[in-house]
């Protein structure tokens, strides 16, 4: 198994908000603090801590279950900390985290982070943003093209440490047969069309990396997940 993880500032923001971690023997967790709001990178970081936290070396379960029992857990801990210092009032954060077993990726979000699945050649979005834009576009008012120009694009509608329960999403995926099974788990800014053009260089990249692997495993199924993290802006 082979994890990639990255992560830059962007020319915008002085301070990065990203923050990332692989937790072993199977866990991934991608978090970025809400943009332009106060202490976004310690909200991204309070989550991650929080997820350490929970999947322990001693304790270490499995399922959607126990990820929503993270993302509550660091959202208690982001609000507590945001109700007792006045420079973090406000602060937020989005997150995306995929956990495995032996035959079943179980994943949650909340946010605008996004997990792919890479299979048979084919990238796939398993997630869906939850932002101002993306409820636009399902409603048939703008299209996606417009949405990656909208004045509003980064306005979410979910997020960590916002309010006492935070509304999640989470579903499993199962990996029949021998069948490759790869997945992507990365955070990126959708600005100018840039959302193509990272999906389709990652997907390059990781199909170069699947035919690699396929051509010394002589028919054995292999599991690869890779971690990738931009903050592009």
């Amino acid at each position: 198994m082979k994890v990639f993880a990255a992560t830059d500032r962007g020319k915008v923001r002085e301070i990065n908000e990203d923050s990332c971690a692989f937790i072993p023997p199977d866990l991934y967790v991608v978090a970025d603090g809400m943009g332009g709001y106060a202490a976004g990178e310690v909200a991204s970081a309070m989550l991650v801590d929080a997820f350490r936290g929970m999947f322990s070396d001693a304790v270490h379960e499995h399922g959607e279950t126990v990820l929503l029992r993270a993302i509550q857990a660091a959202n208690s801990k982001i609000l507590h900390a945001a109700a007792s210092n006045e420079a973090r009032k406000g602060m937020g954060t989005t997150v995306v985290a995929l956990q495995h077993t032996e035959t079943t990726a179980y994943w949650a979000h909340v946010g605008d982070s996004r997990l792919y699945l890479l299979r048979a050649g084919a990238l796939k979005l398993l997630t869906r943003d939850h932002s101002f834009v993306q409820d636009l576009v399902e409603q048939g008012t703008i299209t996606e093209e417009e949405a990656r120009q909208h004045p509003k694009k980064n306005l979410l509608t979910r997020a960590v440490g916002v309010a006492e329960k935070p509304h999640r999403r989470y579903r499993n995926i199962h990996n029949q047969g021998r069948r490759h099974f790869s997945a992507l788990l990365r955070w990126f800014d959708k600005h100018g069309g840039r959302d193509r053009h990272l999906r389709d260089s990652a997907g390059r990249v990781l199909r170069q990396g699947t035919a690699s692997r396929q051509s010394g495993t002589s028919g054995r199924r292999t599991r690869q997940y890779y971690s990738h993290r931009c903050g592009m802006r």
